[in-house]
């Protein structure tokens, strides 16, 4: 009777300790493999083609692909993989897309609003001048030298020609120098 227990417990430990760890290894590994994509039996065919033994105990001849449906449910499980891959792709491309539509609304606002602080900058600029022409010459050149020479050059610019020529004659020489310097070389475009 102990014989027995004994072959009996040998077998359990056979079984417990390298036949269900071994079968579990090898179902984690092809669950994996399945995950990343890998087609298994396209492995397992390219393996048992290079190992001379294992091509005649799997000898895949008898059935063709077609045919067999393990081998079509696995290749099925391959392309919904596949498939399942490619979406998670396009989800994220997706996400991107949104991302650069985000930055590219938000870029658009920044240029309006620079615009729209450019347009009111001009119209500032095109009423200085306005008011200046409206001035007596003496005054208006006296407040023009005060202000930047890019700013006076501006202001300038603006006003007509013959307004400006009165506004020169009584302007400090180098003052109205560095004016005619910057308009002439064309840093202000008159609107």
């Amino acid at each position: 009777m102990e014989q027995i227990e004994k072959k009996h417990s040998k077998l359990q430990w056979f079984f417990f300790v390298i036949v269900f760890p071994l079968l579990t290894a090898i179902t984690i590994v092809l669950i994996v493999l399945i995950m990343l994509g890998v087609n298994v039996f396209d492995l397992k065919n390219e393996v048992v083609n290079k190992v001379p033994v294992l091509s005649a105990v799997f000898d895949s001849e008898g059935v063709s692909p077609e045919e067999d449906p393990f081998l079509l449910r696995a290749d099925l499980q391959n392309k919904e993989a596949q498939l399942a891959n490619l979406n998670k792709l396009i989800e994220q491309k997706d996400q991107q897309i949104e991302q650069f539509q985000v930055e590219i609304d938000q870029l658009n606002e920044q240029i309006q609003a620079e615009a729209i602080s450019e347009e009111k900058r001009q119209a500032d600029i095109k009423s200085l001048a306005k008011t200046y022409s409206e001035m007596d010459e003496k005054p208006a050149a006296a407040i023009i030298e005060q202000l930047e020479d890019y700013e006076a050059a501006e202001i300038m610019l603006e006003m007509k020609d013959d307004e400006r020529a009165e506004v020169f004659n009584v302007m400090d020489p180098s003052k109205a120098a560095i004016i005619t310097q910057i308009i002439k070389d064309g840093l202000f475009v008159s609107n």
